[in-house]
């Protein structure tokens, strides 16, 4: 650049400065005009620093353009503007960021040229300006704040104090302070013994400024305005540097200075230093000031002087300094330590002569960070993590130097002593600071000598401390791995990180293991090598997690919920897969030791699981591991990715084992991954084709037409799916065509018979319906090009619409859609406008019929909601309407069929608006109908014909308004006039203003008349749809009608007239309709309003509001008004605590709505006041209820401050309320006291003075003590439990007290109620769970509050008839049980346990608890079941003489009581060699009589409740299973046919349950000792569980087909039990395994359909005309025939002598048990001969008539096939299977 060039851009630049505007105010943002100056002057800057100097002629230039702005705003100092300042700032910051780098003092430097040149000579001038119109002028901003305090008092200071100016002000303050701080370090960096220091005097009145402003009343005052402590820090770094600048180069004297700043605070002025440095030393006084000048000596001096004495002396004042709750100063320190300590731990600028000068200040170091650290401001957290990193480098660096630790740290060094400090604090300290101390050394191994079970600890961290709690399992991890073998190193970490853990809120921790392994592979990518050694060991411990495929955890319990727990073991291995595949990280298959792969030739898939490992999860039992292992095969980052022949093969087996699911969130996830699928095929294919790869596209090819055949009719939509599978078969393949246009691709063509595809239209439920849809209108079918066989499709489909069966008017209403939507394109009848005008002229005609016969007939005839439903879909999927073409003749077709709308309606409401709707009959109906059966039929009938109808018509108008344009609407933006003029109403209006006024009056009538709710719900709907389209309009006098239909509604005669709180109230939907359609209302306060999402911000400001008319409604003496009170109560609580009631603390709550803190004191006090009354009312303990429930809702408060709502004085109101003659108040009362106790200490402190309240006052009244009982024990519930010897010392003190008044009371005449006995009994409960007692202490005092109870209450006989009694006999007994388990030895446990059982009838009680804590605690059950000594045996025997006792008297007395479900339990858990046992002592009476009462409970019919019987099944099962105890064979009978009979779909849950879990103690390989006959209805029982409609029930059968290890999806399990069965018992008894095959197979488990509306003996008329259920008879088929490939020939040669063999009567009595039809073969073939060609001719008389009727229908009404029942094929496909089996079988 040449020197002219450069004064020409000088010359243009200075002109730009005249007009100085640097910052957008808007954006807050540099200008352009900014970047442009930067520019310049950085060409300034290079061209000074390219010649190294500047000429005569540029260096006046350059000092013109630098104090161009600086005079310029000094002229303007009268009317200067906060603006201006902050762009010359701006401009001043810009010229100092062109300098180049700064470089430390004292060290040799460049000559800057630029700065000695250029900037040096005007810095006088840029100092002079800071101080004068940027420091000055905010120190009298702030005096003046000060001044306006003194005079006016607080309030003017805190507006002023928030203020925009004062912020404002701060903010030009800090910018001016920075832009110092630049200048300064740049002259500090230039200076050297030759230097003229021009800028000392600027200096001087600079630093009187600052200390004004950090202490501007002076010495030892406080400061009256904050100006924040980011300021004060630079400030402090601005005076450190002045004096720096203002004393060198007498070094000496500037290190006197700052030492004298902090060894000891001068009290008085020295003369030794200047006026401007001691008023410095003034600014110490305040602790703030202190810390900012720290932090600036750190910053400057300190930099690369390494002063021991400075350093101790700072770390000395700046720990000494008193912290409080001031943040600013708890900030401060904790910045400032941070920069020491990490200085410190600098080993190369710091010598160990000054580390070990300072270590004395270390435990105080600590002490702070453990104080803090937990705290709510996160940059101390983030400090004092910093801090505790930093010490663990110096202590590492101590050790090394052999410094020996003090003697408070540890004799092995300062690291292991720091690691035991850490392992003693609170959880919510270890792991953060384990964490710091993890990530710095590897010596924090050590932490694995004193806490060995950290690994497994570590993830029950909580939720916030996850993150610091995974570094530290990553960093031990790594270092452990380099120092033991891989062997060690797995056991320790590795299976921890797949084992199940909870955390302390029972939250999985599998989130942070995800975490921890997404590190571990990621370790390159972070640059972590310690770790990226652990990549390959890590995955070959995953892939033996996968060949194992269970968390080995996770074992059968007892427990419905633990079957369907997630073995996290596996799905994290398949994530860890996942990630690794991503990370392209591969291994060897041949390094593993895995059994399935040795002798397999597959390859790996990715390189990293082998086949058979991932086919095994592709039929595991647990879905999330199925869905791992489909993620694993379809997930990629490149869509385009070919999938290989194994890929596809894996995918076939995935989806036969899937595609059945109940579960919705499993079907939601199998779609996910399908569309990814799907997505892979579509461009895999596309890539193929373009590389020309024919045997890649020949297998995508093949693949896509397995897919859709799969699909359709092998797997997916055959007759007999249940909706599981036919939902996910239609959902795969509307995805597939949707992405595939071209169903060549499927092996479709036009001329394949598709139309059979319109069966699917039939399915029961809308959601596949709509799936059909798709799939079909994309699909090509020729018959459509049919004009005959179109009209037979749409008069089924009308006809069809008026079905009295609501599922076959949405196959109507969908048939005509698909018609309209296949002949769009063409010219043809079937448009929207002809199906709408054929609809219409058929409603038309229905009600002609109703007016000619009566709306009773027609509804059971021809109901027209079926009609009013298509007209709405029809216009929902046409686009004609939004054409604008013709419009007059769909405005006259709007207008007659609105007409008839208000005509048919006028018609129902007499239904729906009587004061009994469900009952409703016309009188000439009630007249005529005599039978009453018949009436109640009708009376069905037409209120389902009514109340549908109308809510169809109601949606209808609403539809109507929502897609029609209006009359007076203006025309939509592409009809808008192009010369830009006023756009006009549109000529394409469909419904006039008319029309639109009586559709909203009309629908508002019926809100307010109407009594049935699923009525008006529905017109709620629609209204709120017309409201919301009104309020929107461009036209007025549309946009005013809901303001108007507001007032209407608000009618005081109408409201007068009818009761706006009764059940069925139609009133408060009128008003959420109205306000919640428009956005801008004032809120209206009524339960409705408040429970409405739409309004959950607009309502919140009126929530005090609500809850004070709450509370007045609640003291009402009038019902109506208590009870709207209670539902607006209700609402106005879940709107501001959530559904449960724990959604916010009282702080927040009295924060946010200021006014309910005295109005809730108020009430408390008038509370207090009746409560005192001699005779409360009910009234007044139901206000009082719903006060202290809204006090008890807050959440716990935690560490807040708020001096203006303070929480204690709730406390003594809360506790008085604890007084009241209601039981439920005084425990709600001591519920409420807990959200406004913050600290432990505080809990403790009430505890206690509720303690000596009960100790010290006279006369307390029982209900008053039963409070103040109740109330200790609320609050000792919530005492911490953390094991420290500080809280065991504090609950120890509580404890004993407490036990010392029981001691000392005379309870036996101080406690008179059972409950107080039971509070007392409770708190010992709770008591005992601090471990801070003796053993026996505790049981001492428990056993005299049990003599007591006794003596007083014993006596009784009849106890159920004394309120309260058998509830206080229950939990004493459960309370006392519990500690003596806890701390009697086992044989005291057993004598006690006997001496219960051996006098049942007065410790019935204490049996009874005793048997469910047997099942609660392992501890005591496992003495009991593992390993019984001789002790336990006894009390066992002596279980089973007390049970066949009290069934002798009690039990058949009373049959199923809790009492005798004990019993049971305790049985089932017993080992069976017990009763073997006992069998041979005895001579067996003990246990045949036992076996005969099991018996009679279980075929007991309506006395013994169902969880009684199952129990009794389960012990009758594992006695007569489990075994030798010899029985009859007439039991085995009665025990096999109960299996039978409890295992049918009809059967209730638990009696299934049962069964399936007597099934683990049946030996499959050997039951000799069973008949033929019983066997196979075991396995009937089996095959019958194995298909439940209950998941649960079929993952017990799978886990006893396919072993605990590795249990099998359903379909999966059901092909090991059919090889099993065929194994076990078919080849070996084959007639009964015959019947069995068959009686399944045609098992009538099918949908109940309604034949006809009249139908007398049809209950299931009005049901969606299917069960939707699991068992699939052509599921079960395709699993026999693929048995039957494998062994047919075996079998059919076993079954060829049976051929003629005469079938038993009890053969005959069980095939038709199994096949669900007691008629089977009795009726219609008396004369054949029984043998199994009985069977064929049973199959020939009840099937081959339906197949003929089908085959011989009437081929020409192709489209009739849509109405062959599904029962009828699926009944033709299994004689299919059984045909083509028995001729096998003659052919053999």
């Amino acid at each position: 650049m040449e020197e002219s060039d450069l004064l020409k851009d000088i010359d243009n630049l200075q002109e730009r400065l005249k007009c100085l505007k640097l910052v957008d105010q808007q954006a807050q943002q540099p200008s352009s005009l900014a970047n442009e100056i930067r520019t310049a002057l950085k060409n300034i800057a290079a061209y000074c620093f390219q010649i190294n100097s500047t000429t005569k002629t540029l260096t006046p230039k350059i000092h013109a353009i630098l104090k161009s702005p600086l005079l310029q705003i000094q002229s303007d100092q009268g009317r200067l503007l906060e603006g201006d300042i902050s762009n010359v700032l701006t401009y001043l910051k810009l010229v100092s960021e062109i300098s180049p780098p700064a470089q430390p003092i004292g060290v040799g430097t460049l000559e800057d040229t630029f700065w000695n040149e250029i900037i040096e000579p005007v810095c006088t001038d840029i100092l002079d300006f800071l101080n004068v119109t940027v420091f000055k002028r905010c120190l009298s901003f702030l005096s003046t704040a000060k001044t306006i305090q003194n005079q006016n008092g607080e309030a003017d200071v805190s507006t002023l104090g928030t203020g925009f100016a004062f912020h404002q002000q701060l903010g030009i303050l800090q910018k001016g302070v920075r832009v110092l701080l630049v200048y300064l370090k740049r002259a500090t960096m230039n200076l050297n013994e030759d230097t003229e220091k021009k800028l000392t005097r600027s200096l001087n009145e600079i630093l009187k400024v600052m200390c004004r402003l950090m202490n501007p009343n002076g010495k030892g005052d406080s400061c009256d305005f904050d100006i924040g402590l980011d300021i004060r820090c630079n400030i402090g770094i601005a005076t450190c540097h002045s004096i720096m600048y203002i004393q060198f180069p007498d070094i000496s004297r500037i290190q006197s200075f700052f030492k004298c700043m902090f060894s000891a605070v001068p009290t008085s002025k020295s003369e030794l230093l200047s006026d401007v440095e001691n008023d410095v030393l003034d600014t110490v006084t305040l602790d703030v000031n202190r810390l900012a000048l720290a932090f600036g000596m750190l910053n400057t001096w300190l930099e690369h002087e390494p002063d021991k004495e400075l350093f101790f002396d700072i770390g000395r004042n700046v720990l000494e300094i008193e912290h409080g709750v001031k943040e600013a100063v708890n900030l401060g320190s904790s910045r400032v330590l941070e920069i020491w300590t990490c200085k410190l731990s600098n080993h190369h600028t710091i010598p160990l002569e000054v580390v070990t000068t300072v270590a004395v200040l270390f435990p105080q170091l600590e002490f702070f960070c453990y104080m803090y650290m937990p705290g709510h401001i996160d940059a101390v957290k983030n400090c004092c993590r910093n801090i505790l990193s930093a010490l663990t480098a110096i202590y590492d660096r101590l050790d090394e130097g052999n410094i020996p630790a003090p003697e408070n740290k540890s004799q092995d060094g300062w690291i292991t002593g720091f690691l035991r400090t850490v392992l003693g604090k609170p959880v919510h300290i270890r792991w953060l600071a384990l964490s710091c101390i993890a990530k710095k050394t590897h010596k924090s191994l050590k932490v694995l000598e004193l806490e060995p079970d950290l690994p497994e600890t570590l993830f029950g961290a909580q939720r916030t401390f996850k993150t610091a709690a995974n570094d530290t399992y990553v960093a031990l991890m790594g270092y452990h791995f380099q120092t033991t073998s891989e062997a060690v190193w797995g056991k320790t970490w590795v299976e921890p990180l797949f084992a199940t853990q909870l955390s302390i809120s029972n939250e999985s921790s599998w989130p942070q293991k995800r975490s921890i392994i997404s590190i571990i592979l990621n370790s390159e990518k972070l640059r972590l090598p310690q770790i990226q050694v652990m990549i390959i060991p890590l995955l070959k411990r995953v892939l033996e997690i996968m060949n194992r495929q269970q968390d080995n955890s996770m074992s059968l319990k007892n427990d419905k919920e633990s079957l369907d727990k997630v073995p996290e073991a596996s799905l994290l291995a398949a994530e860890t897969i996942k990630m690794a595949y991503e990370l392209k990280i591969t291994i060897d298959p041949k390094e593993l030791n895995l059994s399935c792969v040795a002798d397999t030739s597959e390859d790996s898939f990715r390189g990293l699981v082998p086949r058979p490992v991932l086919h095994n999860w592709l039929w595991s039992e647990n879905p999330q591991i199925r869905l791992a292992g489909l993620a694993l095969l379809v997930e990629t980052k490149k869509t385009s990715e070919v999938l290989t022949h194994h890929d596809f093969e894996s995918l076939k087996i995935f989806f036969k084992y899937n595609l059945l699911s109940q579960n919705p969130a499993f079907r939601q996830q199998f779609m996910s991954y399908f569309k990814k699928l799907v997505r892979r095929l579509r461009d895999g294919e596309s890539v193929a084709k373009r590389k020309k790869e024919t045997e890649v596209v020949r297998q995508y090819e093949d693949f896509l037409k397995w897919l859709w055949n799969f699909f359709t009719e092998d797997e997916g939509l055959f007759y007999g799916a249940n909706f599981g599978r036919r939902c996910q078969a239609l959902e795969c393949l509307s995805e597939l065509t949707e992405h595939f246009s071209s169903f060549e691709s499927f092996g479709i063509t036009r001329e394949s018979d598709n139309s059979k595809y319109l069966r699917w239209l039939t399915d029961s439920y809308e959601h596949n319906k709509i799936q059909a849809m798709e799939v079909i209108v994309r699909m090509p079918i020729k018959e459509f090009e049919n004009d005959e066989f179109c009209k037979k499709l749409f008069r089924q489909a009308l006809s069809l619409c008026k079905s009295v069966k609501p599922p076959d008017s949405v196959t109507g209403r969908y048939l005509m859609v698909l018609l309209m939507r296949k002949q769009k394109d063409k010219d043809c009848n079937y448009t929207a406008m002809n199906l709408l005008e054929a609809v219409y002229q058929e409603m038309e005609r229905i009600y002609q019929q109703i007016e000619a016969t009566s709306l009773t007939k027609v509804s059971s005839e021809s109901p027209l909601y079926g009609c009013v439903r298509c007209i709405r879909m029809v216009l929902e999927c046409s686009n004609e309407f939004k054409q604008k073409v013709n419009s007059g003749k769909y405005r006259s077709y709007v207008e007659k069929l609105l007409k008839l709308c208000f005509k048919i309606d006028d018609a129902l409401f007499p239904v729906l608006g009587s004061a009994a709707p469900e009952g409703f009959l016309p009188k000439q109906t009630e007249s005529s109908d005599k039978n009453k059966h018949i009436r109640s039929l009708a009376s069905q009938m037409l209120l389902v014909c009514a109340w549908r109808t109308m809510k169809e018509i109601s949606l209808l108008m609403s539809d109507m308004c929502s897609l029609f344009i209006m009359e007076g609407e203006l025309a939509a933006i592409s009809e808008l006039r192009k010369d830009g003029t006023e756009p006009t109403p549109s000529a394409h209006y469909l419904l006039t203003f008319e029309q639109v006024f009586n559709i909203g009056d009309h629908l508002l009538y019926l809100l307010k008349n109407l009594v049935h709710r699923g009525v008006f719900e529905q017109v709620f709907v629609g209204f709120k749809i017309i409201a919301n389209r009104l309020w929107k309009s461009s036209n007025h006098k549309l946009s005013n009608l809901p303001e108007k239909w507001l007032q209407d509604a608000m009618d005081q005669e109408h409201i007068s007239a009818k009761s706006i709180t009764r059940r069925s109230a139609g009133l408060p939907f009128i008003f959420q309709a109205l306000l919640s359609a428009e956005s801008d209302n004032e809120a209206f306060l009524h339960k409705g309003l408040f429970r409405d999402a739409s309004f959950s911000a607009a309502i919140m400001p009126f929530v005090p509001h609500g809850l004070k008319m709450a509370f007045r409604g609640l003291k009402s003496m009038d019902w109506t008004e208590r009870n709207s009170g209670l539902m607006l109560y209700g609402a106005v609580m879940r709107r501001s605590f959530g559904p449960k009631l724990n959604l916010m603390n009282a702080p927040t709550f009295f924060r946010k709505f200021p006014q309910m803190y005295d109005f809730l004191l108020e009430e408390l006090d008038t509370c207090i006041q009746t409560i005192k009354q001699i005779k409360p009312t009910v009234l007044t303990c139901d206000f009082t209820f719903h006060l202290l429930l809204l006090l008890s809702s807050f959440t716990s408060s935690g560490r807040v401050e708020d001096t203006h709502f303070k929480l204690a004085e709730f406390i003594p109101r809360i506790t008085k309320c604890g007084e009241s003659d209601d039981m439920e108040v005084r425990k709600l009362a001591a519920k409420a006291l807990i959200p406004f106790l913050v600290s432990p200490e505080e809990k403790r402190d009430l505890a206690m003075k509720v303690l000596n309240r009960i100790q010290t006052e006279a006369n307390l009244t029982q209900n008053h003590l039963h409070g103040l009982l109740f109330q200790f024990l609320t609050i000792a519930s919530q005492f911490p439990k953390e094991d420290t010897q500080a809280c065991r010392t504090a609950n120890a003190k509580i404890v004993t007290a407490f036990l010392n008044y029981i001691s000392l009371q005379p309870v036996a005449h101080s406690f008179k109620a059972p409950t107080i006995y039971e509070t007392v009994m409770e708190i010992f409960a709770t008591l005992h769970g601090f471990r801070c007692t003796t053993k026996g202490t505790l049981n001492k005092a428990v056993e005299l509050i049990e003599k007591s109870y006794f003596k007083r209450f014993g006596s009784i006989k009849n106890r159920n008839f004394v309120p309260g009694l058998p509830v206080s006999d229950t939990r004493i007994a459960r309370a006392a049980l519990e500690i003596k388990i806890d701390e009697l030895e086992n044989e005291q446990l057993f004598e006690l346990s006997y001496t219960y059982l051996r006098d049942p009838a007065r410790y019935s009680v204490y049996v009874q608890e005793f048997f469910e804590l047997c099942q609660q605690c392992p501890k005591l059950m496992s003495a009991f079941s593992n390993k019984v000594s001789d002790e336990a045996l006894v009390v066992i025997e002596a279980v089973l003489e007390s049970y066949m006792e009290r069934a002798s008297s009690l039990f058949n007395k009373f049959p199923g009581t809790q009492l005798e479900l004990g019993y049971l339990q305790f049985m089932g858990k017993i080992p069976p060699s017990i009763f073997e046992n006992s069998y041979s002592e005895n001579d067996g009476v003990l246990v045949k009589a036992l076996i005969q009462r099991l018996f009679q409970v279980c075929e007991e019919n309506e006395s013994t409740t169902l969880h009684v019987k199952s129990e009794a099944l389960m012990v009758l099962g594992r006695i007569l299973f489990s075994t030798s105890v010899p029985s009859s064979d007439e039991n085995k009978t009665r025990l096999c046919d109960t299996l039978v009979q409890w295992s049918t779909s009809g059967a209730d849950d638990d009696m299934r349950y049962a069964v399936a879990e007597t099934f683990p103690c049946i030996p499959f390989q050997n039951m000799t000792n069973f008949s033929a006959l019983d066997q196979s209805k075991i396995w009937c029982s089996l095959f019958l569980l194995a298909q439940d409609d209950e998941s649960y029930l079929r993952q017990i059968i799978n886990r006893k087909l396919s072993g605990s290890d590795s249990p099998c999806c359903d379909r999966k399990s059901l092909e090991l039990l059919t090889k099993l069965y065929s194994e076990q018992f078919l080849l070996t008894n084959p007639i009964e395994g015959l019947l069995l095959l068959i009686g399944l197979l045609v098992r009538e488990d099918f949908e109940v359909e309604a034949k006809a509306a009249d139908d007398e003996t049809e209950d299931r008329l009005f049901d969606k005309s299917e069960m939707n259920m699991y068992f699939e008879h052509e599921t079960l088929a395709k699993t026999f025939k693929l048995e039957m490939k494998s062994r047919g020939s075996i079998l059919f040669a076993k079954l060829k002598p049976y051929l003629d063999t005469e079938l038993s009567d009890r053969q005959i009595s069980f095939y038709n048990v199994v096949s669900n039809n007691p008629n089977n073969i009795v009726e219609g073939v008396a004369s054949c001969v029984k043998t199994t060609l009985t069977i064929r001719k049973i199959l020939s008389l009840e099937m081959k008539p339906i197949v003929n009727e089908y085959d011989d229908c009437d081929k020409e009404n192709e489209c009739s096939s849509l109405l062959v029942n599904n029962n009828d094929m699926v009944k033709s496909s299994i004689q299919q299977f059984l045909t083509e089996f028995l001729k096998l079988v003659d052919q053999s």
